[in-house]
C-alpha cells in the first residue's frame, strides 16, 4: 500500500491534493487571523472598533521607559503600554501580551523580554537551512554543468 505512494501513478493527484489543501489553510488563516488576534497596526488605525480587545505584538523594540508606562515600535507605528516591566531598559526587544484601548495604549497583562544574544542565536539557526539548501543547490548545479 505504500509503495503507491512512490509511483508516478496519479501524480497529478499527488501534487494537486496538497496544493489546494495548503491554500485553504491559507485561505482560512487569513480570514480568521486578524478576528482572532488584531494586529496592533490594526488596533492604532481603528481604535474605537478595538477597543478592549487583547492584542499581542512580538519583536517590539523599546522606545522609551517611563515609571508606569513605557513607549514601543512595532512595523513602524509607536504604541505606548502601561504597566511596569524590572530592568527594562531603551533598546530592548520585548513581546507584549495586552489589553487594547480605544484611546491608544495598551494595559500590560504578559510579556517576554529577549535578550540580544537570544535573537542573534536565533537568527543564526533560522540561517542553517539556507545554507543547506545552497550547498544542495550548488552540488546539483555542478553536477548539471559536468553532463550527469
Amino acid at each position: 500500500m505504500i509503495s503507491c505512494f512512490f509511483t508516478n501513478h496519479l501524480r497529478w493527484l499527488k501534487i494537486i491534493l496538497p496544493a489546494a489543501i495548503l491554500a485553504g489553510m491559507c485561505v482560512y488563516s487569513l480570514i480568521e487571523g486578524p478576528r482572532r488576534a488584531p494586529f496592533l497596526s490594526s488596533c492604532l488605525l481603528y481604535p474605537e472598533y478595538f477597543d478592549g480587545c487583547v492584542v499581542a505584538a512580538t519583536g517590539c523594540r523599546v522606545m522609551a521607559v517611563g515609571s508606569d508606562m513605557f513607549t514601543v515600535s512595532h512595523s513602524g507605528q509607536n504604541a505606548d503600554i502601561k504597566g511596569i516591566i524590572p530592568g527594562l531598559e531603551k533598546g530592548q526587544y520585548v513581546d507584549v501580551l495586552g489589553r487594547f484601548h480605544k484611546e491608544g495604549w495598551l494595559e500590560l497583562e504578559k510579556y517576554h523580554v529577549s535578550s540580544r544574544r537570544a535573537r542573534l542565536i536565533k537568527l543564526g539557526v533560522s540561517l542553517i537551512p539556507l545554507a543547506v539548501v545552497g550547498y544542495m543547490l550548488c552540488i546539483s548545479l555542478r553536477s548539471i554543468r559536468a553532463g550527469r
